[in-house]
């Protein structure tokens, strides 16, 4: 008997889907704007050390070159959440559109359809991500 894929199973197949493109176009992403802001960071806070002569003002200062690359995290965390919410949004609507389509066809023809709908939802967003990641790239001023 040919058995017929649950709603949850469906979204489980397509999240690690989407999670691995998201991985494979926005880890270099990340990791780019982790060094050069931590690479910032770092110079920024030796010059505190080098040019301040207080203790309490170095340490204000260190805390100043770390607020951006706090800045930088919070930033690229917001735009990507952002950019997934839409996917979740979709992956709503095709689960309310399966909910009426149960009580107007056969489940399976109701699966088909979500399956269909989860998808093509699946598929928009990964191929969003290559202009997420260039937004983000050049937010960042990141060259190759």
């Amino acid at each position: 008997m040919n058995r017929v894929a649950a709603p949850e199973e469906i979204i489980r197949r397509k999240y690690k889907e989407v999670a691995a493109a998201v991985d494979v176009h926005l880890s270099p992403v990340l990791d780019n704007i982790y060094f050069t802001l931590l690479q910032g960071y770092f110079n920024c806070a030796y010059e505190c050390y080098d040019v301040m002569e207080k203790p309490g003002k170095t340490e204000s200062c260190v805390q100043n070159c770390y607020a951006t690359v706090l800045r930088g995290r919070q930033q690229f965390e917001t735009e990507t959440e952002k950019f997934l919410g839409r996917f979740l949004t979709s992956l709503k609507d095709c689960t309310y559109k399966f909910e009426s389509a149960k009580w107007q066809r056969s489940e399976t023809e109701a699966i088909n359809d979500f399956e269909s709908c989860v998808n093509l939802s699946a598929e928009d967003i990964i191929r969003g991500l290559p202009f997420l990641a260039g937004r983000l790239e050049n937010h960042f001023s990141i060259r190759d």
